[in-house]
């Protein structure tokens, strides 16, 4: 697509075969009419002098949505779209709406990276893949409170000191990074597959009370707001445990049914109570480490 006028030419067909590719051209206002389904990719990328791009009509995208370094950028409207098998907007500074008003309910891949957006409207999807939201430093929320699973990777790190992330019916991650967050509720979350790591938080407390399983590493490292950490249902981890440097942590406790740790135990910062009551198999090791002069033997 180098013009309007090439859109244009696919405008009478409902459903489109093929990648519509926008690559560095300069028209200031696009317009993808007429297109419901898209078998293929939409891929737009490096437009300098683009500042609103709409596709009134699009329902479903068999493939990718990508929309990538625009500088100007300040306008993307997807007023019908409920499904995207990947969606992906990264470097996009001027952009302060991400909205998806029917409700994007299917959508395997997600990203959203570098954007002005304070949030993200009528995200709906009940299992996604992957979920990337990165370095979006105006938002302070995210609804992801439709979301039962996710598959693969999730990844929530460099967003606004405030943010706020509801995950109220998550009940099963494979594996998840979370740094940056204000506050965190993830109250239905039962399973975890792999790693399940919290860095550099502002959270005052962290609870989980729902986890039964970790199926690999868990760390809580650098949130210098934590007081307390809850796991009242934890059972087992199949990696390690590393709880290191949360400043304002004065008890390394909340852990009542922990028995097993198949990797390495490593507990440093300045608590005063350490207490894993049932805690009988560990088969990594041990390592703690507090600069309080409180902790007993």
């Amino acid at each position: 697509v180098m013009a309007q006028a090439d859109l244009d030419t696919i405008k009478t067909c409902k459903v489109f075969k093929g990648t519509i590719d926008i690559d560095h051209m300069t028209a200031t206002q696009l317009k993808m009419e007429g297109v419901e389904q898209l078998i293929g990719d939409l891929v737009m990328n490096g437009n300098v002098d683009l500042e609103k791009f709409s596709a009134p009509e699009l329902q479903k995208v068999d493939g990718a949505i990508k929309i990538e370094n625009h500088t100007i950028l300040s306008k993307v409207e997807f007023p019908k779209l409920t499904e995207a098998n990947t969606f992906s907007m990264a470097v996009l500074p001027a952009l302060e709406v991400i909205s998806f008003p029917a409700g994007l309910t299917k959508v395997n891949s997600m990203r959203i990276e570098d954007t002005r957006a304070p949030k993200v409207d009528g995200f709906r999807p009940e299992a996604i893949d992957s979920f990337t939201l990165l370095s979006n430093n105006y938002m302070k929320s995210f609804d992801f409170n439709s979301v039962k699973e996710v598959t693969g990777e999730m990844l929530v790190l460099g967003n606004n000191k405030l943010m706020t992330f509801e995950a109220n019916q998550l009940a099963a991650l494979k594996m998840a990074t979370f740094l940056n967050l204000a506050q965190i509720d993830m109250p239905a979350l039962t399973n975890v597959k792999s790693d399940l790591s919290f860095h550099e938080n502002e959270l005052t407390v962290l609870n989980l009370d729902k986890v039964e399983m970790i199926g690999g590493t868990m760390t809580i490292a650098n949130n210098n707001k934590l007081i307390e950490t809850s796991f009242k249902s934890l059972a087992r981890i199949d990696g390690a445990l590393s709880i290191g440097n949360n400043t304002q942590l004065a008890s390394i406790d909340g852990f009542p049914k922990l028995t097993e740790i198949h990797g390495t135990v490593d507990l440093a910062g300045g608590f005063n109570v350490y207490n894993l009551p049932v805690l009988q198999d560990v088969r990594g090791g041990m390592r703690l480490q507090t600069t309080s002069s409180q902790l007993g033997c």
